[in-house]
């Protein structure tokens, strides 16, 4: 609610604000603030706050409101946790938490005048006059499930934030000597020929010989090495390998599926065509032209110098329009236009087009969907009781194969698995659920490893069988590998000898031009570019931008590259000048202010955070997501 009715959402300092919220937990992460705690009487600690389990469930539960307007109500709970919404919520309920915190340790107070003139000067409660109308305040905080003294203390407390925020950051900028040295450096700009001597354009290399291959190898191990390789059995349960072997009987579906109707009614929606002016002189004009039948497009057309803009809303729902919108465009009939209707965006003239009454779903069309989720919620009854029996069966001496034909489980056996989860040949293993080969590289040779949970409603045990140590590869296994690695060496040896006869000789004092044509290659001249070159000069080679301003003009310089070896020569060296182009320079400036206020907030956040530990607490957390 706040947010979306603060009138400083483009301001700097709010933008800093959010960049705070994200840094102060972003930057500490989570995991490290988990503990196991007992009870569910609170869900965050704070320093010495503590924050209760409905406070998250409130904040999450409107976020997930926010976040279902934005991309639709198929959002569920497993959507919202891909889209990162819980972390998001507990970092956000955090932050302000130690900026509340650090504001009491400041005696930082917000008068009265400053929280009443913040609120008056909110466009979202000014009525047609222009002015702070107390009635439309009052109004739209009824309509958000706000009190007056609440919204006043929310405003403060945000306030108070961004005063905290805008103060660490406003002291962080970037002298302008510094802007002006980094300008130069950025935007100075080179001009350069330069000849490329391909590997491939050397001719034949020939073959080597058995000494040749047998040096090559010797001095080159690290090519020739394979890492660590395990050999493991594993039980692997998880619930959905289970759900494919169940059943669900008839009735248990018809029982969900009555238990659980109200789930499978959609509501009534409609189509509605909109016309949204500034205000509600013009908006009576629109309806009176929209009740002759007018074009809605035409209308909006017409007065489009009085701001009228018009969309049409497809098969919407109720809860998709906001407060007043929805009660007016539900209460019409088919092809009714609407009076005039308000909200913090304008005035809005609703036409409904097609209605689409609400229906209950049939059991035969949820069936599948029923069946599915019914199977899932058995499997992992049946995964959790199978785990314990496990565990129970290896706790009393069995070896893991000997508990896996006990209790009908498959074995799965990996004949070699590196610390990546790769075989031999590079490939990754295929069918391994989760952390399977960092619980391999875990655990001892000839050992198993302890029952690993593994995502949502999966778990495994792995025992160690083999560990083959990490070493070269026998020179009869990777004989062509070397083979293929000498030429390789050998043409690029001979390309790097061409383009040094070409430097030697431009150096001599001949011109670079005739030294590449004896060598039967040609002269390039790269347009001016940039230290940035690499990622925006399609004819600029990536392998000379950094060579080139790390070069003298007009020498000869040899650069290596992966498949050759350049001659590059500075010719030019255009210098940068800030009174030429004072736009890029104030760029270059807002950059480093920010970059600068952005590091300054990193350390006050670390600060508080050093000085308000926070706690969080998983058994009351775990259930509100």
């Amino acid at each position: 609610m706040l947010e979306a009715i603060r009138k400083y959402t483009g301001s700097i300092v709010v933008k800093l604000l959010f960049v705070f919220l994200i840094l102060s937990f972003g930057v500490w992460g989570i995991a490290d603030v988990f503990r196991p705690q007992g009870g569910r009487d609170w869900a965050i600690r704070v320093g010495d706050v503590t924050i209760p389990p409905d406070q998250v469930r409130e904040d999450y539960q409107r976020e997930l409101r926010r976040l279902r307007e934005a991309v639709g109500d198929s959002v569920n709970a497993e959507t919202a946790r891909a889209f990162g919404l819980p972390n998001q919520v507990i970092g956000n309920i955090v932050s302000r938490t130690l900026l509340d915190l650090e504001r009491d340790r400041l005696h930082l107070i917000i008068g009265d005048e400053a929280v009443r003139a913040a609120v008056e000067a909110d466009p979202t409660f000014k009525g047609p006059s222009g002015n702070f109308d107390p009635d439309l305040f009052r109004r739209v905080l009824q309509l958000n499930g706000l009190t007056e003294d609440g919204y006043v203390e929310l405003v403060r407390g945000d306030i108070a934030r961004r005063t905290l925020v805008s103060a660490v950051a406003s002291g962080a900028a970037v002298p302008e000597n510094i802007v002006d040295a980094i300008f130069r450096l950025r935007e100075q700009k080179r001009i350069a020929d330069y000849v490329f001597a391909p590997n491939d354009g050397v001719g034949d290399v020939g073959e080597p010989d058995a000494a040749q291959i047998q040096a090559f190898y010797e001095a080159h191990p690290d090519r020739f090495s394979a890492p660590e390789y395990r050999a493991a059995s594993a039980v692997v349960l998880s619930a959905a390998a289970v759900a494919k072997t169940l059943t669900v009987p008839d009735q248990e579906i018809e029982e969900a599926y009555k238990a659980r109707q109200a789930e499978f009614t959609e509501p009534e929606r409609r189509t509605i065509e909109q016309v949204l002016v500034g205000d509600e002189a013009t908006a009576a004009q629109v309806r009176e032209r929209l009740v002759g039948g007018a074009d809605v497009a035409a209308v909006a057309k017409d007065f489009a110098d009085k701001g009228a803009t018009s969309v049409k809303l497809d098969r919407v729902g109720r809860a998709q329009l906001p407060g007043e919108l929805g009660d007016g465009a539900f209460g019409l009939a088919a092809g009714e236009v609407s009076q005039p209707l308000h909200s913090p965006l304008g005035w809005h003239v609703l036409r409904v087009v097609d209605i689409a009454p609400s229906r209950e779903k049939s059991l035969a069309e949820v069936r599948d969907q029923l069946t599915a989720e019914l199977r899932q919620e058995k499997a992992v009854d049946e995964v959790y009781a199978l785990s314990t029996r496990l565990e129970d069966a290896l706790g009393g001496g069995a070896a893991l194969e000997e508990a896996a034909k006990t209790l009908g489980l498959d074995l799965v056996r990996v004949e070699a698995i590196d610390a990546a989860g790769k075989d031999r040949s590079g490939a990754p293993v295929a069918g391994l659920p989760e952390d399977f080969a960092k619980t391999v590289f875990a655990t001892a040779e000839g050992t198993e490893s302890v029952l690993t949970e593994s995502g949502r409603d999966s778990f495994f045990v792995v025992h160690v069988d083999k560990v083959t140590p990490a070493g070269v590869k026998p020179l009869d296994d990777v004989r062509d590998a070397v083979a293929a690695a000498w030429k390789a060496e050998q043409r690029s040896q001979r390309a790097k000898e061409r383009a040094v006869r070409i430097a030697e000789a431009a150096r001599s004092g001949g011109p670079l031009a005739a030294a590449a044509e004896k060598e039967g290659l040609r002269v390039q001249t790269t347009p001016a570019f940039t230290r940035a070159a690499a990622e925006q000069a399609a004819d600029v080679p990536a392998a000379l931008v950094a060579d080139a301003f790390a070069a003298n003009p007009n020498e000869a310089t040899v650069v290596p590259a992966d498949d050759g070896t350049y001659v590059l020569r500075v010719t030019s060296v255009i210098e940068a000048d800030p009174g030429v182009q004072p736009a890029a320079v104030d760029a270059i400036r807002r950059d480093l202010d920010v970059q600068a206020q952005e590091d300054a907030l990193t350390q006050f956040s670390a600060g508080i955070r050093r000085d308000f530990p926070v706690t969080m607490n998983p058994a009351a957390l775990e259930p509100l997501f």
